[in-house]
Parts: C-alpha cells; structure tokens; sequence
C-alpha cells in the first residue's frame, strides 16, 4: 500500500496493516486505527541539528518513564529502503506502545535532514496481533 491521501508527495511509501482505516491523512501527518482501538500514528518534522537516534532514544526513554511505561526495549534495524531505524516497545499497564523513528534526507536537490516518528499503541493484547516489525520495515522513504 503505498499511502498518498490528499498529497502526491508523501515522503514515505509503505505497506498498511491488515484491518486499519485512515482518520488522518497529510503528507506528513498520518492516523489510522483499527477495530480493536489501535492507534498507528506516523509524523514526519525536520531533524534537530545534530540529533542522532542515541539522542532519540533517550529522549523517548524519559518521556516514556515519565508517563508510567516499564519494560522498555529499543532496538535497531532497517526498512526496505536500507534507512537504519530504531524500534521502541514498552508497556504500561494492559496497554502497550510500539515506535519506529528513523532520519532519513528528503528532497532532490536541497537534502533537509527529516526524522519519522510511527507510533502503534493501544490494548496490549491487542497489539501482539499486529506484526509491527514488518511494518517498520516496509518503509521507504
């Protein structure tokens, strides 16, 4: 699936998860839910200068703890496109959160350094039905 909405130059492609509808779609700003009250968020801004995903992950990791999530794992892989990413779950609760952010450069000419930030969450037992790792790599931006 390679979303587009309203806007023919989303920067991302990507493949969406069996059983989401849209609710929100911009070029970079993107909602979609399921059935089961699970929420895929994707937001797309420019790059702080010189914020790299170690910066990322600490800055989620507090934020994260600060609202009450545990059990909080990060991992790194790549999407389809070979963009590196980190992976974030954790869990509060019966509730759990899963995030993908990646920096990747956007444009032809003038490369703007932009970071993606997808998040998944909603019932924990829910959230174990949807491969989220497949999604994240499904990506290309």
């Amino acid at each position: 699936f390679n979303f587009t909405g309203d806007v023919d130059d989303t920067p991302a492609d990507f493949e969406l998860p069996t059983g989401f509808a849209v609710t929100l779609g911009r070029k970079y700003r993107f909602k979609a839910t399921n059935s089961a009250n699970v929420v895929l968020k994707l937001e797309i801004f420019d790059n702080l200068p010189e914020a790299d995903l170690n910066f990322y992950q600490n800055l989620i990791e507090t934020q994260l703890k600060n609202i009450g999530y545990t059990d909080i794992k990060f991992n790194k892989a790549k999407t389809a496109g070979k963009t590196e990413y980190l992976a974030i779950s954790a869990v509060s609760g019966s509730n759990a959160f899963n995030a993908m952010i990646a920096i990747y450069q956007d444009g032809w000419i003038f490369k703007d350094q932009k970071v993606s930030v997808v998040e998944f969450y909603g019932p924990a037992e829910k959230m174990k039905k949807i491969d989220v790792d497949k999604f994240y790599q499904s990506f290309e931006f």
